[in-house]
């Protein structure tokens, strides 16, 4: 049985959902209201995830996924013991999505890392200036 699966971080890459989820299809190119994308983790060393934020929204993907495909997600996001699993409303459909275990604050991610998200923001015309924003708030939070 297959799900929709929300990608806002480094699987919104085509080429990597192709090799870590060989039978996904991207179904749709959509924004999700009242979420902020965020860096969390070790200082240097953090990954996307999505706050509850009612002033903000993040760019996504949502992809058809096999009980195969999920199997690597939860492999590939160290579920559940780095991220966690919830499901969600939008656009009229039930998706699922990973998001960061609470107790990890802001901090930097790697350039490769960033940049791979980048380049789906680029590929789908996303507004950048959310994934810049997020960025800087994980800077500032560093510096301080």
């Amino acid at each position: 049985m297959s799900k929709i699966y929300l990608a806002y971080g480094s699987n919104m890459s085509v080429e990597q959902m192709a090799h870590r989820c060989p039978e996904a299809k991207l179904l749709e190119v959509s924004v999700l209201p009242g979420f902020r994308l965020a860096f969390t983790g070790a200082p240097n060393r953090s990954y996307a995830t999505i706050q509850k934020d009612d002033t903000r929204q993040v760019p996504v993907l949502l992809w058809e996924i096999s009980q195969t495909d999920e199997a690597s997600l939860d492999r590939y996001e160290n579920y559940p013991n780095f991220y966690e699993k919830a499901e969600i409303e939008l656009n009229g459909q039930t998706v699922m999505y990973y998001y960061m275990v609470k107790q990890y604050g802001l901090g930097l991610p790697s350039e490769e890392y960033y940049n791979i998200i980048a380049a789906a923001y680029d590929k789908f015309d996303f507004d950048k200036t959310i994934l810049e924003r997020a960025l800087k708030e994980s800077q500032n939070v560093i510096k301080s």
